[in-house]
């Protein structure tokens, strides 16, 4: 979660113990970007910081990733995969407020695309479909899903995606995490 950011002597203390001559750190967090970027002069180990703002970015990135590639080539492949990609976010509001005209209460579900608000409303569903909308807007193939702890039924929500997106690929997986129900991303 934001509150478990790593500091930068664990950072370099995992590029250290990573058994690889050369490192490629994906931060997976917008709080984590600057902390990782300071390890690189700090480390014994060349270092590359591939600037993944969101666990779902990073699982993109992770997926260009080819071992047999130079570190060079991998860092150029995931950067693409961080350009090409949108995400998107449920979570549950912790209070009242109000963002981009957006009215947003206490215990509702809150919908993030690429960090920005989109959506809040009471109904997940109504939450969910609206996140998905715009992730998908443009030509996106492949939509991936990450459901957390309180995340809705996969097999239900994925054949209704199936069913509104019939040309979408749909990759879905049990994520586990504690305060987004669901993290998406698409390409």
């Amino acid at each position: 979660g934001q509150t478990m950011n790593p500091s930068t002597s664990e950072i370099i203390d995992a590029i250290e113990a990573t058994p690889a001559d050369e490192v490629i750190v994906l931060p997976n967090n917008s709080n984590v970007v600057l902390t990782a970027e300071q390890a690189v002069g700090l480390s014994s180990k060349p270092v590359r910081i591939v600037p993944s703002r969101s666990v779902q970015a990073g699982l993109a990135a992770i997926g260009r990733y080819i071992a047999t590639n130079s570190p060079a080539q991998n860092e150029e492949d995931m950067l693409e995969a961080l350009a090409a990609v949108t995400t998107g976010e449920v979570t549950v509001a912790s209070r009242d407020t109000k963002v981009d005209g957006i009215t947003i209460s206490k215990g509702a579900y809150l919908g993030l695309v690429d960090d920005a608000v989109v959506v809040s409303d009471e109904d997940l569903d109504v939450v969910v479909n609206e996140v998905v909308e715009r992730v998908l807007d443009g030509d996106r193939e492949w939509l991936g899903l990450l459901a957390g702890e309180d995340a809705p039924p996969l097999d239900r929500l994925v054949a209704s995606l199936q069913r509104d997106h019939p040309d979408v690929q749909i990759e879905a997986h049990h994520g586990g995490q504690p305060h987004y129900p669901l993290l998406l991303v698409a390409e």
